[in-house]
């Protein structure tokens, strides 16, 4: 007989290899998995050529796996880069200097599959894979930062022209010496330029007798210490002569470190500038409002009532409203006012095509595109139309400003004052600036009304994924119950007829038939299982309400809940569409009972209520979690809702205390032909 020696040691040898390829295996799998869930799109190159990305990438790029494998990365760059670049040797460069193991961040242009360019940050890495060299590419979105900087940009530029175009004298300092002024300072102290006083000590301005008590309040403010922050003193201009002013000081916080801002004023004519600055204060408290209102409320009618609400609290004025243009009548429709009113609009007249009303301040403001003021309204021929009943009611002055929405003029904002006198060209041009404010507002709601477009035909996408995914669930469930069903049966009967045929006396070979007998019939109830989990035969084969009950029974059986089953009427025709999803959504629903109720009982109601059909899944178990318990993920209530939606139903979840949860989705039978179309 022939022996084998056998190593004692070989079994341990073997695990341990085992072991380490499992855990190089779930490595892998781990870092995979970081790879695919990055935010940001991650590929890889070799050879400067794109081998693999992660669902990101795809998403970002807008294309499948397949439209990006393979392809060189600058073929996802425009031909040339905003700096005037060819993006191919830009790229080329790039990959040589991280090849040369010099790590590379820069930004740079991308183009999505569909053609359309938006700004990116890409970093490059080089490693081996293999002992081949790769670079390992990490690419950001920052389109919305771009834009984010292009207004803050032009923020800044829209505050720095108030400044330079407000009448009020505005210097900044710090530790008591000029740092920056408007035109308006310059022309107060009657210099040219402002580096005549950039950097000079802030008491030079300051008639001497005063500056013994401006030292001592630069030096406290520089402590700390509480100052009078509006004051008056004796200012002294370039040619030596000295005229009383008024100092409003306000210590700020800039990024840079503490300044002092300081609205200056020539007391000489303290009456009119006081009024000046009242209503200057008033506007601009009023342009902050309206701005607020600008960036919270998404829907236009409010925002115009908001506006002229604002105007008339905040701006103090007599009267506000605001018209739209028919542009096929001609026509200019109020569509929301405030203010004393007093029935003035209820009969006002204005068209932009008849020879009178089309030339009033609101038909001008409308055909020329620009801001048209009513100084006087008494002695104004364009205000003759509406003169009396504008005296009426107390209107002695009034200013229209033109409204746009994606550059095309669409109405106007008209203010009313009870004053002469009050529109001089600084108070026009920032209402002017309102109403463009107003404007830029309208083209942000009509772009959230295109994302609104947009997000829809994101689900039309999911409802394509989803009838995808549900007709591929029914090929595989038919093949794995045809094909790999029928031919393990076969197997069965083979193994069965060599256990039948076998000699009786060769136990061991016996045992091992049965063995493999046992092993088939799990595998075989395994396959109809996963077969039946994919796509119930019964939902195709007999229905919705045959396929309920036996997933009911089913789950009864396997977690030892009760179930109450009630469909009515018995026999459902119904949609494909809609069947399917109401069977997922009992699934869902009777999966969260089961993993996190404990409940002893459901019921699950199915009925045809006029043209709707109702699912009703309630148990008597804890409840669902709080929205406040972030320990918890509700993915599968989002599905579920999801799919009501695209059906155009509803899904409402109830959880009372004590209660359990109850889950009902309304979905109309008519809905499967409104998807269809």
């Amino acid at each position: 007989m022939l022996k084998i020696k056998v190593d004692d040691k070989l079994p341990d040898n073997i695990m341990k290899r085992h072991n380490q390829q499992q855990d190089i295996l779930d490595t892998g799998k781990h870092y995979r998995t970081l790879f695919e869930v990055s935010t940001d799109a991650i590929f890889l190159i070799k050879e400067s050529m794109i081998v693999d990305c992660n669902q990101a990438t795809l998403k970002m790029f807008g294309c499948t796996r397949g439209q990006i494998i393979g392809q060189m990365p600058y073929r996802f760059s425009p031909e040339v880069q905003p700096n005037g670049r060819s993006s191919k040797i830009m790229a080329l460069e790039r990959f040589e200097s991280a090849y040369g193991g010099e790590p590379q961040f820069f930004e740079c242009q991308h183009i999505r599959y569909d053609g359309t360019e938006f700004d990116t940050e890409v970093s490059l890495k080089c490693f081996e894979l293999g002992g081949i060299p790769h670079l390992l590419a990490t690419v950001r979105d920052i389109s919305e930062r771009k834009r984010n900087q292009e207004a803050l940009r032009e923020s800044e530029n829209r505050f720095r022209s108030i400044i330079e175009q407000s009448p009020i004298a505005i210097s900044f300092s710090r530790d008591g010496y000029i740092v920056d002024g408007n035109a308006a300072l310059l022309e107060m102290f009657r210099y040219a330029n402002i580096d005549d006083v950039k950097g000079k000590p802030l008491i030079n301005q300051i008639a001497p007798q005063c500056r013994a008590e401006m030292e001592d309040r630069i030096r406290r403010r520089s402590q700390l210490e509480p100052v009078e922050t509006n004051y008056e003193t004796i200012g002294l201009r370039k040619d030596g002569s000295q005229f009383p002013l008024y100092v409003a000081a306000r210590r700020v916080m800039y990024k840079d470190g503490p300044m002092s801002t300081a609205f200056l004023i020539d007391f000489t004519e303290r009456d009119k500038m006081r009024k000046s600055i009242e209503r200057i204060n008033r506007l601009y408290k009023m342009q902050s409002d309206i701005n607020s209102a600008n960036i919270l409320i998404r829907e236009r009618g409010k925002l115009f009532e908001t506006a002229c609400r604002i105007a008339v609290e905040s701006g103090l004025f007599h009267m506000a409203w605001i018209g739209l243009l028919d542009r096929t009548s001609g026509a200019v429709v109020p569509v929301a006012q405030a203010g004393h009113v007093d029935g003035y609009l209820d009969n006002f007249d204005v068209n932009i095509f008849d020879e009178t009303t089309g030339n009033g301040p609101t038909g001008r403001a409308i055909k020329t595109g620009s801001c048209v003021a009513c100084v006087d309204i008494v002695g104004d021929p364009r205000m003759a139309p509406w003169r009396d009943e504008a005296l009426k009611r107390g209107y002695r002055a009034s200013l229209v400003s033109p409204l746009r929405q994606s550059n095309q003029i669409i109405g106007a904002f008209s203010l009313y004052l009870n004053e002469v006198g009050a529109l001089n060209n600084d108070v026009i041009q920032l209402l002017g600036n309102l109403a463009e404010d107003i404007s830029f507002s309208l083209d942000f709601i009509d772009e959230s009304s295109q994302r609104g477009q947009v997000q829809n035909e994101l689900r039309e996408l999911t409802i394509f994924q989803q009838s995808a995914l549900e007709s591929e669930r029914k090929r595989i469930a038919r093949e794995l119950h045809d094909e790999l069903g029928q031919t393990m049966t076969a197997l069965n009967f083979d193994l069965k007829w060599l256990h039948e045929n076998i000699d009786m006396q060769e136990h061991e070979l016996q045992n091992r038939l049965h063995s493999m007998q046992s092993l088939l019939g799990r595998t075989v109830d395994t396959v109809r299982r996963i077969s039946e989990d994919l796509r119930p035969g019964m939902l195709d084969d007999l229905g919705l309400a045959a396929a309920i009950e036996h997933h009911v029974e089913k789950f009864s059986a396997q977690t030892g809940i009760a179930c109450d089953l009630s469909i009515d009427p018995p026999e459902l025709d119904l949609e494909d569409q809609i069947a399917t999803s109401l069977f997922r959504i009992l699934q869902e629903s009777l999966t969260n009972v089961a993993r996190h109720s404990g409940a002893s009982r459901v019921g699950i109601d199915l009925r045809e209520i006029g043209e709707n059909i109702l699912l009703i899944v309630q148990d008597n178990g804890r409840g669902l979690p709080s929205k406040t318990d972030a320990s918890r993920k509700t993915y599968g209530l989002l599905g579920m809702r999801e799919r009501v939606k695209i059906l155009g139903g509803r899904l409402d979840v109830f959880n009372e205390a004590g209660s359990g949860a109850r889950i009902e989705a309304c979905i109309p039978k008519s809905a499967a032909a409104h998807v269809k179309q």
